[in-house]
């Protein structure tokens, strides 16, 4: 029986890198069919999924402000008045 000798291949990290980015191009349309998918099954009417872009802070939050307050809008709620005045408050 013969001695089995493991072997290092040396590759350059910037080859790898390359690689991978390849690879990931080239799935690209499948990875974007499946997500597309998932999110048509997942959301629904009483439940929507809202697809919110994080590259940004700002963008976020005001994404996510704007669906909230689509939602509030939506529900048409109506509050008792507290009866309260703020100038009678004394907040000095």
């Amino acid at each position: 029986m013969s001695d089995v000798w493991p072997f290092l291949l040396d590759v350059p990290q910037a080859e790898l890198d390359d690689l991978y980015q390849r690879i990931d191009r080239a799935r690209w349309p499948e990875f974007m069919a499946a997500y597309q998918l998932a999110v048509q099954r997942c959301s629904t009417r009483h439940a929507p999924w809202y697809i919110i872009p994080s590259d940004s802070r700002t963008r976020r939050s005001a994404a996510i402000a704007r669906v909230v307050r689509g939602a509030l809008e939506g529900m048409d709620l109506k509050w008792k008045d507290p009866g309260l005045k703020p100038e009678s408050f004394d907040f000095g």
